[in-house]
């Protein structure tokens, strides 16, 4: 019963300081290992990197014959670690501004979902599972969900924690969390989003074949922002307080009711 009330506290982001940090270590150690291991099973002949190979073609069970599944590994602890760091920052950030820390979570959440499934579906095309939709579309559809669910999740995470800096904005009479614990790793997104959406505009207009050249490479810049959420995710579980502020969460409650009157 104890291990099965923990995976419950889990769920919701609910993590004692001792635990949180043993999770996260064992959680990225494996999904990481698991990446390493399905990188150095990739076919030397096809000279994998990340300049000119895609994330998703190490988990391509033809392209990757052996180390298919350690991908898949990857990406579906990744998923379900994330959703519960993800779920531990929201109960933090709902604070500042419900209604947009329950917007972003949401989205988050999406793109938790959609790393898990990438898990399930590889990136192979004309294997078909349905009359259809081959492996491949499904593959991309919910790379697309995992993609742009984390970029505008951890978004709405980032606004929340410009608006804890403004009192008329935020709902809490003080504020929370110091901008030096926050805002540094969400320019982070900022470079990785606009460096990936002007890459590619150049690779558009010189019309340099796909994936691009060096550090205009789409899977560069595909690359760059899975780390980057990766980062400011564990960052953020480890830098924002374990002990959500009681004082600021009864405010918040008090001025929602006389909001109400």
């Amino acid at each position: 019963m104890m291990k099965e009330y923990r995976i419950y506290r889990f769920l919701r982001g609910e993590f004692e300081p001792k635990e949180l940090k043993i999770y996260l270590v064992v959680t990225f150690c494996i999904s990481t290992l698991c990446m390493v291991i399905a990188y150095i099973l990739y076919p030397k002949e096809s000279n994998y990197t990340i300049f000119t190979h895609t994330l998703s073609y190490l988990g391509d069970y033809i392209r990757n014959p052996r180390g298919w599944y350690y991908f898949s590994i990857a990406m579906i602890i990744m998923g379900f670690s994330f959703s519960n760091f993800l779920m531990y920052i929201y109960n933090r950030e709902v604070l500042i501004l419900p209604w947009l820390a329950k917007s972003g979570i949401i989205f988050a959440q999406i793109g938790c979902l959609g790393t898990i499934l990438v898990g399930f579906f590889p990136d192979v095309y004309g294997d078909n599972f349905l009359e259809d939709v081959s492996m491949g579309k499904a593959h991309n559809i919910v790379a697309l969900f995992a993609m742009f669910g984390l970029i505008i999740g951890l978004t709405h995470f980032g606004v929340l924690f410009i608006i804890d800096h403004f009192p008329k904005c935020r709902v809490n009479k003080d504020e929370l969390y110091p901008k030096p614990i926050t805002f540094p790793m969400f320019l982070l997104l900022v470079y990785g989003g606009f460096g990936m959406l002007i890459s590619q505009e150049i690779v558009e207009k010189k019309g340099y074949p796909w994936p691009g050249p060096g550090l205009l490479s789409f899977t560069f810049w595909e690359w760059s922002l899975a780390c980057i959420f990766a980062a400011i995710i564990y960052y953020l579980a480890l830098r924002l307080p374990n002990t959500i502020p009681e004082v600021e969460k009864r405010e918040t409650h008090q001025l929602k009711s006389r909001e109400k009157r």
